[in-house]
């Protein structure tokens, strides 16, 4: 698989879809208001995985801060999940950042992902049980390791 910057391929259909999954979730914006975050704003960068020609997985993160950065969507294809794709988004993300904190909030379906990844996760105020949102964090250390 290869590694690809995103940003010129928003118009791609593999793309799209997938963002539409990672969008999936009460509080998400459409896929076409994130393509266009994704197209008009330094902040927002959007990278993922080729294999042979399509988009199979995706990434897409914000800075927040000074060493922070925000996971704000995370989908692997349909055929594709189940491989360990989703992990790898993951630690690539990890290699680019070396250092500072990245967060995600998940829900009650996948924060148990997240946590496998090493993130600590905390509930967050309100919702019942099944709409239970989590504040998910992992902390890189300068060598681009988890601590």
């Amino acid at each position: 698989m290869t590694w690809l910057d995103l940003s010129s391929r928003l118009d791609d259909q593999a793309v799209r879809e997938l963002l539409a999954v990672a969008a999936d979730h009460p509080i998400a914006e459409t896929a076409a208001a994130a393509c266009r975050r994704y197209a008009g704003q330094a902040e927002w960068e959007l990278a993922g995985w080729d294999r042979d020609g399509t988009v199979v997985a995706c990434i897409g993160t914000e800075r927040a801060g000074p060493g922070v950065v925000r996971i704000r969507h995370l989908a692997v294809a349909a055929d594709a999940r189940g491989q360990g794709i989703g992990r790898s988004l993951i630690r690539r993300l990890c290699q680019d950042l070396q250092s500072g904190r990245l967060l995600v909030e998940a829900d009650a379906e996948t924060v148990g992902f997240f946590r496998k990844c090493g993130f600590s996760t905390a509930p967050l105020s309100g919702g019942d049980v099944d709409s239970q949102r989590f504040l998910c964090e992992l902390k890189l250390g300068a060598a681009g390791g988890r601590t």
